[in-house]
């Protein structure tokens, strides 16, 4: 099992780093989840229109809120985001925590899954004045991302950023 996320083309990556600079020492920048708990025989998700049209920061977290073909949430519900940089020292509010069973949450230090929930909770929100296209291509992941793992690419898509 594993999930399909929008790998982020090197160029859109950069344009991002530049537009937003990080403010939070662990810089991620790389992807949008699609789906979790797909196997690797699922199709890719088809080429798509992503454009950046939201950003929001809290003491530990910053993340882009992001639209897939006009559509804001992933099919979990969840916003689509990229998590543009984070503080693992610093500790996340417990309503940050994914688990969705509440009276399981608890406080943890930061991570990319609290990005969804910065996302939702519009804490530090802002619009994005013109929305950002970016260029990304679907892939699958086994398990959780990592430099090192496999890959399934899709075609590149047409669109640039």
């Amino acid at each position: 099992m594993g999930y399909m996320a929008y790998v982020l083309a090197e160029e859109t990556r950069q344009k991002i780093l530049e537009t937003f600079p990080p403010k939070f020492p662990r810089v991620i920048a790389e992807h949008i989840t699609h789906s979790f708990g797909v196997g690797a025989d699922q199709p890719l998700p088809p080429s798509a229109k992503i454009e950046i049209y939201g950003y929001a920061c809290t003491d530990g977290i910053e993340a882009l809120a992001v639209a897939v073909n006009g559509i804001k949430n992933k099919p979990d519900g969840k916003p689509y985001h990229v998590t543009l940089s984070l503080d693992p020292a610093k500790t996340a509010p417990p309503e940050f925590d994914p688990n969705p069973n509440p009276a399981k949450r608890k406080a943890q230090n930061y991570k990319p899954a609290h990005s969804s929930a910065l996302i939702a909770t519009r804490a530090g929100w802002q619009e994005v004045a013109v929305p950002i296209e970016v260029r990304a291509v679907p892939r699958f992941f086994e398990d959780t991302p990592a430099a090192t793992q496999k890959a399934t690419a899709a075609p590149s898509p047409q669109k640039t950023f």
